[in-house]
This record gives C-alpha cells, sequence and structure tokens, in this order.
C-alpha cells in the first residue's frame, strides 16, 4: 500500500518527497505534487469488499473527477519532465475515462471550485495548465497519444485521441481558457 500526503499539508521544502514522520520512519509516506486538490474536491462514498461473502464496509472521502484529473494530470507531466522515468499510460487513459464519466459543465464548476479556494488554488491553476498542453492543445498532444497507447488494440487510436481532444478542448473552454 502507497500512502501519499499533499504537499500543502507538509512541513518539508519543496523539493521534499519524503514526509518525515519522527520514530516511524521518512519512508512510510509519500509527499506528492497533484494531491492539494483532493482535499477539497471530494465526496464520502462507501467501499465494499469484492468478495460476496465479505459484509464489511467502510465509508471514507475519495477524491473527485477534478482532483483526480489534476493528480493524473500532474503525475504525467512529473513523469515526461524526468524523461528517464516510465511513462504511464494508464494515467492519461484514465484521464480520458474521467472526462468521458463526467459532464463537463460539472467538471467546470468542480474546477471552478478549485480554482477559487486558497488550499487548492496554486496547485489547480498548475494542473490546469499543465492538462491543456497534454490533452487540450491538439489531438496528438502527449496525454491524448498515451491516452490512445493504452487502449491499443481495444479501441481505435485516432478515434480515441480525437475524443479525448474534443473532451479537453470543452473543458477548456468551459473554464473560458484557451487551448
Amino acid at each position: 500500500m502507497d500512502l501519499f500526503q499533499p504537499r500543502i499539508l507538509s512541513n518539508r521544502g519543496a523539493k521534499s518527497r519524503s514526509a518525515n514522520l519522527g520514530p516511524h520512519g521518512r519512508d512510510v509516506l509519500r509527499i506528492t505534487d497533484g494531491l492539494d486538490s483532493a482535499l477539497i474536491d471530494n465526496s464520502v462514498l462507501a467501499i465494499s469488499s469484492f468478495e460476496a461473502e465479505d459484509p464489511r464496509s467502510y465509508e471514507m472521502k475519495v477524491a473527485g473527477p477534478a482532483a483526480l484529473i489534476i493528480a493524473k494530470t500532474a503525475k504525467i507531466g512529473d513523469r515526461i519532465l524526468r524523461s528517464n522515468q516510465k511513462l504511464l499510460s494508464k494515467d492519461a487513459h484514465d484521464v480520458y475515462r474521467l472526462l468521458l464519466a463526467t459532464q463537463t459543465e460539472l467538471l467546470g464548476q468542480l474546477f471552478e471550485k478549485l480554482l477559487s479556494n486558497p488550499i487548492s488554488e496554486i496547485e489547480a491553476r498548475i494542473g490546469v495548465d499543465a492538462f491543456t498542453q497534454l490533452f487540450a492543445k491538439t489531438q496528438d498532444a502527449p496525454g491524448n497519444r498515451l491516452a490512445a497507447d493504452a487502449a491499443k488494440g481495444i479501441e481505435d487510436a485516432d478515434l480515441l485521441m480525437a475524443s479525448s481532444w474534443a473532451l479537453a478542448s470543452d473543458l477548456v473552454e468551459t473554464l473560458g481558457l484557451k487551448a
């Protein structure tokens, strides 16, 4: 299990990636960019077992779609900047699936909420800029290409890239920005 901490809750420097939990060590919790928005965009969901005979169920806060898009975009952007690391096309495809599953108007409202909250504002602005570059600039933008790579052999790559670009462009336009 990986445990992550939003950077805004950390008392560590801007370059630190490990949280210092005193006697619990420095490797228990990772400080990760892209998570501040989950403090604002979240909802309580019941999480149940996959096993039908296991009756356990827990209610917990889960990141909402705008926060997930920002977190995934931050991860993709970080991997592209550190070109020596493996790019995860699955994350780009997750962004595409979030765009498909969530009405653009609702996503726009959630992003506006993140952009207007002091806890998430800075990270949300960075996330929207990165999202625009990765998905909304052109049909063959890096995020759209990565999303198509994840679905290779399952979905038509050109159609997926066109769909991803259209959805991303619509969201950016809803936010009053230019791609």
